[in-house]
């Protein structure tokens, strides 16, 4: 296993606890957001350092995520925040005294019940479609023009705690709360839509739901349906644990899926077949491939883990822990999971 040193620090200005970074299409603009209500981004100059070339007031509560469109959309920014709303920003050229760039509002979304936690945009080849995850339980499914940004629709939702067995078996809910808190999209053009999501439901000591499953759309009945259920395994405490994050990797040929999500204390991965012939054809629960585990600096403690991400073959997996430490694991050979590096945020 490697041990890397970080390569480089960019100074973000933010006043508040980062809650999520994002790259674009390129990998050469990163986009981030904060507590502290703003988004900022930066743009990767000749010298390969990370410049401020954007900041603006975005929202009037903690912004948790956000994403960009394919770049065929144009450069196109989705937010989300826990003031019930997803924003939709656009570059339209020309900055200011204090700005390189300059990004204009250009849609609020408001179909929200309670602060939304996740947001991802769809493959270019379905179009303009934006999904986000809700605290009211729900996944949404937002529809765009690509050539009036202004104008979105709600096109579909979906409760993805409805066919969990708990829920089916009569288990009571009451009182408890539901965060859907990944979401990831199949990027194979050969499969119908289909969205990877993980969820929690949060109450009493104990009392912890948690799930990650893959939905596909009925292209006939115009529905979100259950494919299957992803199946967690106990964390290192022992427990159900949250899930904070879910990736779905690209295929990039392979007949086979991966998914990746951060539980807990876990990272946890499934590889499932092919799911071409869905909904005729039914699969059964995905057990997690066996992964191995992250070294920590202190064993008496199990940090969590809030993000995971593949590279963009899907060959390559990172995942990064509460206390900036980064694991990096790849695939072998034989299909198998090897732990490839460390990130340690304090070694220069």
């Amino acid at each position: 296993m490697l041990k890397i040193a970080q390569d480089a620090q960019v100074a973000s200005g933010h006043t508040c606890p980062i809650h999520h970074v994002a790259h674009d299409y390129f990998g050469m603009r990163l986009a981030t957001c904060s507590s502290d209500k703003t988004i900022r981004v930066f743009e990767k100059g000749e010298d390969d350092k990370w410049v401020l070339a954007s900041q603006w007031n975005a929202h009037k509560g903690v912004i948790w995520k956000v994403g960009w469109a394919h770049p065929e959309f144009g450069q196109v920014l989705a937010s989300c925040s826990d003031d019930r709303t997803v924003m939709i920003w656009s570059e339209i050229g020309g900055g200011t005294p204090d700005s390189k760039l300059t990004f204009q509002l250009m849609a609020t979304l408001t179909d929200f019940e309670k602060g939304v936690r996740c947001i991802t945009f769809a493959p270019n080849h379905m179009g303009l479609i934006l999904a986000s995850g809700c605290n009211d339980g729900k996944v949404r499914l937002h529809h765009g023009s690509a050539t009036k940004l202004q104008e979105w629709t709600l096109q579909s939702d979906f409760s993805p705690d409805l066919d969990h067995p708990a829920t089916a078996a009569g288990f009571s809910t009451a009182g408890l709360s539901i965060y859907v808190t990944g979401l990831s999209w199949n990027k194979n053009r050969g499969d119908c839509a289909m969205l990877a999501v993980g969820w929690w439901r949060g109450g009493e000591p104990g009392m912890t739901m948690s799930n990650v499953a893959v939905w596909g759309f009925h292209t006939e009945r115009k529905t979100w349906g259950l494919v299957t259920r992803l199946e967690l395994e106990l964390d290192r405490r022992g427990s159900m644990a949250e899930v904070r994050d879910v990736d779905w990797a690209n295929s990039c040929g392979r007949t086979t899926h991966v998914i990746a999500a951060a539980v807990g204390s876990t990272v946890q991965v499934w590889k499932l077949p092919s799911l071409s012939g869905w909904p005729i054809r039914k699969l059964e629960p995905v057990v997690p491939l066996p992964l191995p585990e992250v070294r920590e600096a202190s064993a008496a403690s199990a940090l969590t883990f809030w993000q995971v991400g593949w590279s963009v073959t899907g060959t390559s997996l990172a995942a990064s822990a509460e206390d900036g430490h980064v694991a990096v694991w790849k695939l072998d050979m034989a299909g198998h999971l090897q732990l490839h590096a460390a990130l340690d945020p304090e070694t220069k």
